[in-house]
């Protein structure tokens, strides 16, 4: 166990050097994360896998997912969006009602457990291509949790790709505000 944490360790002293100004920092690992849904009933919509038929519901269904995730002693709702399983579209009112709906759904966790109306979103980018990655779905998503729910994101966690991060990062940034950009962490 103690050679995970110093393998830990020295992972995010490394990233911490190469992206110091960048993101907020936050002492938090992918594993961490990933240990922290499993530790906290992970899924929260267990029955929405009988309903799923076709490729397409399966893709969305796992596009947007809802977990509680522990923080700070307390249990909030979080937003895991897997961007692996986006399809590009003309039109992204779909994925904004499912956005809208899955955010709702995480703040309603937060209030039940923490009496806080915040949320935490996760992008997961591992496993994304230039096939299923799109920067005006991000800069949505963005857009939506800045203006429907001012205020209520806590965290935004970045996982996957650094290579890709850094790639995207600079687009990304010119539609964030300020406050924004505070609560994005970069997990390795």
């Amino acid at each position: 166990m103690n050679k995970i944490k110093e393998i830990d360790k020295k992972i995010e002293e490394n990233t911490e050097k190469k992206m110091t100004n960048l993101f907020k920092k936050v002492n938090l690992t992918a594993l961490n994360l990933k240990q922290n849904f499993i530790e906290n009933n992970s899924l929260i919509d267990e029955n929405m896998k009988d309903k799923i038929e076709k490729h397409k519901d399966f893709s969305s269904y796992n596009l947007m997912n809802i977990k509680k995730f522990k923080y700070k002693n307390t249990i909030y709702g979080l937003v895991h969006v897997q961007l692996k399983y986006f399809i590009k579209k003309n039109n992204y009112d779909f994925y904004m009602k499912k956005i809208e709906e899955t955010t709702d759904i995480a703040i309603n966790i937060s209030k039940k457990y923490s009496n806080d109306e915040k949320v935490f979103l996760f992008l997961d980018l591992s496993g994304i291509t230039q096939k299923n990655f799109s920067r005006k779905f991000i800069k949505l998503i963005f857009n939506k949790l800045n203006l429907q729910y001012e205020n209520k994101l806590e965290l935004c966690f970045l996982y996957g790709n650094i290579k890709f991060i850094r790639l995207f990062w600079p687009f990304v940034k010119l539609f964030l505000d300020k406050e924004t950009k505070e609560k994005i962490v970069l997990l390795n």
